[in-house]
């Protein structure tokens, strides 16, 4: 079977289109300003039931219960856009996955609209008002951490420590700060976000965000020193 292929010309599987606006849930006004990014949810894991060993069996009462996998939504950050008159308005390719649109909006919490295969050009999208964690950083002498690296992580996410004991990101840029003179960081709120990590050639810090995370006070723990003598 022959399909056209997809140029310039108008081809391929239809278009469908998610349109609408932003308010404040708490108000009902119109939210003007916005990040808008479109985005598809992928259709939940196929998971396979095998039998379990007679090993696997023995080890079941020790064994800690795995947290239910959960399928995130995968959003095309390169087709973001900066909303000034509050409406928005995306189209999208129907594939397998469901579009989706998350809000972001500055003194408020992300919003991802529910996965749909329906189009719809009257969206009425409800933000609720929230901030990200904010605070300042000390090294172990109790004084404040300049370029201090800080990260702002969320549930699912990864990253790592380089030869100079730097955090490093390859997404995600607007989860990570450094510090100034003062120490101070300050974030905006995130999706599932969930734990501070900071690095710095003085110490580093993890810290598993509560309900209240504004003014936190992270001390820096020293980095451990291993010495001794390599032998054959």
């Amino acid at each position: 079977m022959k399909t056209p292929l997809e140029g310039s010309e108008p081809s391929g599987s239809p278009m469908l289109t998610l349109a609408g606006r932003v308010v404040d849930d708490e108000t009902s006004r119109p939210i003007l300003r916005y990040r808008a990014i479109p985005g598809y949810q992928p259709p939940g894991p196929v998971t396979m039931a095998y039998p379990k060993t007679t090993v696997q069996k023995l080890l079941e009462p020790l064994s800690k219960p795995r947290p239910p996998h959960e399928t995130l939504p995968f959003l095309m950050s390169s087709r973001a856009e900066q909303i000034t008159n509050g409406n928005f308005s995306f189209q999208y390719r129907q594939l397998t996955s469901k579009p989706v649109v998350r809000i972001q909006a500055d003194g408020y919490q992300p919003f991802t609209s529910d996965p749909t295969v329906m189009e719809n050009t009257n969206l009425i999208l409800r933000l609720t008002k929230g901030r990200g964690p904010s605070g300042v950083v000390l090294l172990p002498n109790g004084n404040p951490a300049e370029n201090a690296t800080v990260i702002f992580a969320a549930a699912q996410e990864q990253y790592h420590l380089n030869e100079t004991n730097g955090l490093i990101s390859y997404e995600n840029k607007d989860a990570v700060k450094t510090t100034a003179r003062d120490g101070q960081f300050d974030f905006p709120a995130r999706h599932r976000g969930q734990t501070i990590f900071v690095a710095h050639p003085a110490g580093w810090a993890e810290v598993p965000l509560e309900k209240d995370f504004d003014h936190l006070k992270i001390h820096l723990q020293p980095w451990a020193v291993i010495t001794g003598i390599l032998v054959h």
